[in-house]
């Protein structure tokens, strides 16, 4: 039985006030009330994939601007399973999920220009309705206590949200790690290790190999719809 959407998203804010939760640009989203969210039943499913599609290009195509120097807006989908899973089963499953999304998005979207569609990419973005974003996958059995929500979440933000901060997004990072080093003990290592050198591997939270290969595929070949 699915959760009811406002138990879910009162579990949501409490997680965004908790002492371990170390993300501020989703913390001010909620204070600003430019955060979205939605609640759909099961990551990896083709059924919650359709829908997450419909909800987040809604969302994409209103967001050009929206965006400034001073907004903060991220989309945060929250799901009723699958139930608790290692960290290697729950990045197969998240991947699993964006590329659902991705293979019906592409039938009619290209990617953004200037941004790659190649999760190999520095300036890799997981595209819908032709804009890039940044996913944060959270579940509970993440090794970071900042990702280690009750039940499988998406925090979706736009790429060019972060570009519009400008300077404000170095020393927002900077509260954010010194934030993550007071109340988890150290920076999230899968930051330290790559940095930006390939957004994907930070999708899902875990901490990759060397040799990781990211399981997901564009199905862009050419530019279609842009915004």
């Amino acid at each position: 039985m699915s959760a009811p959407r406002g138990e879910v998203r009162a579990e949501l804010d409490q997680f965004l006030h908790s002492t371990e939760f170390s993300c501020l640009g989703a913390r001010a989203a909620f204070k600003r009330g430019s955060l979205t969210h939605h609640h759909y039943p099961v990551l990896g499913d083709p059924d919650s994939a359709r829908l997450h599609h419909e909800d987040l290009l809604e969302y994409a195509l209103q967001l050009p601007g929206k965006l400034s120097g001073t907004s903060f807006l991220t989309f945060v989908a929250t799901f009723d399973g699958p139930g608790p899973m290692d960290e290697l089963a729950f990045e197969r499953t998240v991947w699993r999920h964006l590329q659902l999304v991705h293979d019906i998005d592409s039938r009619t979207y290209g990617p953004q220009p200037g941004a790659s569609s190649d999760p190999t990419q520095q300036n890799f973005g997981f595209h819908v309705g032709a804009h890039a974003f940044f996913v944060a996958a959270l579940h509970p059995g993440s090794s970071r206590a900042t990702r280690r929500f009750s039940r499988p979440a998406l925090a979706i933000t736009s790429n060019q949200q972060f570009m519009a901060l400008g300077e404000k997004f170095v020393s927002l990072q900077e509260r954010i790690r010194a934030r993550e080093v007071a109340n988890n003990g150290s920076v999230n290592p899968s930051f330290t290790h790559y940095e930006y050198a390939q957004p994907a591997r930070h999708f899902s939270g875990r901490l990759t190999e060397p040799d990781w290969q990211c399981p997901y595929r564009s199905r862009h070949h050419t530019p279609l719809k842009a915004t």
